[in-house]
């Protein structure tokens, strides 16, 4: 029992730092790439040649998965980089040209041909003997993707999370997020189980999503809340909490805002998300009185940026408050945030710095000045407005 609760809060632990490096899931799993193709197929390169002096790698069709194409025909993919045998870089992959090697091909169509100029943002990657079952998988993707019934459709794909194939699998924690049914969450509780933080990302991301579309279930709440006992916490577990529960999630994101001072900044995201106005003391503690590191701070005032629609809807007077006692601060980040913020609520500009270290510092002093010349202008007129 004590390995495998180890081995989950090393998961998550992973799973932070995936996050942190992605972003909000910007990477696409293979699926997403399929989606914006006109043809996925499996070709033998047989050769390289020269044409006009560009190498190109010399490709025959050996099985279409998807999309049109003369099985005879012959591509010539144009090598950019390491014109001969060796690896090169796509968008997704690094790939092995060599002559009789097995690669699975995803090719767009443009202007009603297909154009390789784009190569190579192209997505392809080698095959072997010990992953050619990945073809299989693919094609039964392929096959989910017709099916018209809601719930056959999900089921199928419950049934791909078995697949070895991590792409195929975050490919199948990915569809879950554009079903709107109960039936979706249950499969996303099956991938967020996965030993892959990939897929264990996309599927706290599904119930993020599903959540936000009203598709809720207290065995989901009840499932998530259960990975908040022991896990090393991600925002995206914490926003999944969060819209599965709702208001009734706010409770404990306070508690784990005082008890987990390392996840304070992912515990505002789930707040912010609620627009809880009850946080304006947690916003306050980590802007007004920040303790010796600067992560929480300027986490707090970028929730602060977040468009009118999802803000927490604090008074201006206390977030334009809030921006100046950080506008001093000797973090880059955290006072440019705090001017843009103040920029967001007066409608004034001052400037930003700009130049050499030496030069910026000088004018970044300048513009604090003008800030606080026109903050204390700002505090009389509303004391006389009193």
């Amino acid at each position: 029992m004590y390995s495998r609760i180890a081995k989950t809060i090393v998961l998550f632990v992973l799973l932070g730092i995936f996050v942190t490096i992605r972003g909000s899931f910007i990477y696409r799993p293979i699926g997403a790439v399929i989606g914006n193709t006109n043809l996925v197929v499996t070709a033998r390169v047989m050769n390289i040649e020269t044409i006009e002096n560009q190498k190109y790698a010399c490709a025959r069709p050996l099985r279409i998965l998807y999309g049109n194409w003369d099985m005879d025909s012959t591509m010539f993919l144009p090598i950019r980089e390491r014109p001969d045998s060796g690896m090169i870089t796509s968008a997704f992959y690094e790939i092995l040209y060599d002559s009789n090697a097995t690669y699975l091909l995803l090719l767009k169509k443009k202007n009603d041909y297909f154009s390789l100029a784009g190569y190579p943002w192209i997505t392809q990657f080698k095959l072997d003997s010990t992953n050619m079952s990945l073809v299989d998988d693919m094609q039964e993707l392929l096959r989910i993707e017709s099916i018209v019934d809601t719930t056959e459709k999900i089921h199928a794909y419950i049934e791909l999370l078995k697949s070895p194939y991590v792409d195929i699998r975050e490919t199948v924690a990915w569809k879950f997020h554009h079903f709107k049914c109960q039936e979706a969450l249950y499969g996303l509780q099956i991938a967020t189980k996965d030993t892959a933080f990939n897929v264990v990302a996309n599927a706290l991301s599904g119930f993020h999503q599903l959540g936000k579309k009203g598709i809720t279930s207290p065995q989901s709440a009840v499932f998530i809340e259960s990975l908040l006992v022991y896990q090393q916490f991600t925002t995206s577990l914490y926003l999944a909490y969060a819209a599965q529960m709702g208001e009734d999630a706010i409770p404990l994101l306070h508690n784990h805002f005082r008890i987990h001072p390392g996840n304070k900044g992912s515990v505002l995201n789930a707040l912010t998300f609620l627009q809880d106005t009850t946080a304006l003391r947690f916003f306050e503690e980590l802007i007004v009185r920040p303790k010796a590191w600067d992560t929480p701070r300027h986490h707090a005032l970028q929730l602060l940026l977040f468009p009118d629609t999802v803000v927490i809807p604090f008074p201006d007077s206390v977030v334009i408050s809030w921006a100046m006692s950080a506008l001093s601060d000797t973090n880059e980040s955290i006072y440019e945030t705090a001017i843009k913020i103040l920029e967001k609520k007066t409608g004034m500009d001052f400037g930003y710095a700009h130049g050499l270290p030496k030069e910026r510092a000088k004018q970044q002093k300048k513009i604090i000045k003008k800030w606080q010349k026109w903050y204390k202008g700002w505090l009389e007129e509303r004391k006389d407005a009193r």
